[in-house]
């Protein structure tokens, strides 16, 4: 949960220095009538949430899960929210490399709620024509990144709000199966974040990564019925990293892993087993509570529809639009 606990103080830095003081009447009256505007505005949107599964607000678009498929977006008449990565839109030589990102990753058994992540745009930089090489991801342009509309969710995309879109994170591989994510989180105290490796799945990763921890060849299929890992990684041997998460002993937080899998091709299909495997993650259920029972602990689930569970992701790359989303009131005061 070091996420979590990381955005919640720098969501209430951001929200705290986003405020400066107006010393004017004149102003006040401004304020006073933009905010009824913004009051409005906010509850306009909210009414069109409810009704339709698939909409917009400033810089953010919310959707069923089954909409990162292109096909079902344009069945549907909206365009996809999340850019697949392919050919066309990464570095080349990417491809020379032996390394294959393309599509739309799903982050699998990510203990927060940051669901999927594309690749697409990625640059490359060699050492003397190959490894080591990194990989500089513009992780934080539209379409991108996929959150829960959950409350830590919504905390989530806000914090990224503070961040320039334009920005990138690199990823430095030494060979076609193993990197590092760079982080800044190695020397900020009680966090004390030691790697973010990555592994790539192949039948003796263990091996290569030191630790059936980081890697494990034997559990990878856990929910997809008569499969076993060992034919995954056969039959996709592409398509799933392991991707832990290192602390320093020093640390507040235990060590985590999460599998990362190719849920959409790069030509924009679905994955024929990973995709679906995503829909039954996403399903959204219906439930029917008594009007006493607030905390929900007598509801009966009358309906479940797969790929429905509702995500966001930034839909434009303009900053001080996302700014204005995160905090609300934020466009008085410029960017």
């Amino acid at each position: 949960m070091v996420h979590l606990a990381l955005t919640l103080s720098l969501t209430l830095a951001l929200v705290c220095s986003g405020f400066r003081k107006q010393d004017n009447r004149a102003a006040k009256v401004d304020v006073d009538s933009k905010l009824q505007e913004d009051s409005i505005k906010q509850v306009e949107e909210a009414n069109v949430k409810k009704e339709e599964p698939y909409h917009t607000s400033g810089s953010v678009v919310y959707y069923p899960a089954k909409y990162v498929l292109p096909e079902i977006a344009r069945e549907n008449g909206v365009e996809p929210p999340m850019e697949v990565g392919n050919a066309g839109n990464m570095d080349p030589k990417l491809k020379e490399l032996g390394i294959d990102f393309e599509g739309i990753w799903w982050m699998s058994d990510n203990p927060v709620p940051e669901e999927l992540v594309s690749f697409a745009n990625t640059v490359v930089n060699l050492t003397n024509g190959g490894f080591p090489a990194t990989l500089m991801v513009p992780n934080s342009r539209k379409g991108m990144w996929s959150w829960l509309t959950s409350t830590v969710g919504n905390i989530l995309r806000k914090y990224y709000a503070t961040g320039d879109p334009d920005s990138h994170t690199d990823f430095v591989f030494k060979s076609t199966l193993e990197g590092d994510i760079t982080t800044g989180l190695t020397g900020v105290p009680g966090v004390w974040v030691d790697r973010f490796p990555f592994y790539k799945y192949t039948k003796n990763c263990d091996e290569f990564a030191g630790d059936k921890f980081l890697c494990d060849p034997t559990d990878c299929a856990e929910k997809i019925p008569d499969k076993t890992c060992a034919q995954l990684i056969q039959d996709y041997p592409d398509d799933m990293w392991s991707r832990p998460t290192l602390f320093q002993e020093r640390s507040l937080f235990s060590n985590t892993t999460y599998t990362l899998k190719r849920i959409v091709l790069g030509n924009g299909l679905r994955h024929p087993v990973f995709w679906d495997e995503f829909m039954r993650h996403m399903t959204k259920h219906e439930k029917d509570c008594p009007w006493w029972d607030v905390l929900g602990r007598w509801c009966e689930v009358v309906g479940s529809h797969e790929g429905e569970k509702e995500m966001q992701s930034y839909r434009s790359d303009d900053w001080c639009s996302r700014k204005h989303n995160a905090v609300w009131g934020w466009h008085l005061f410029g960017c």
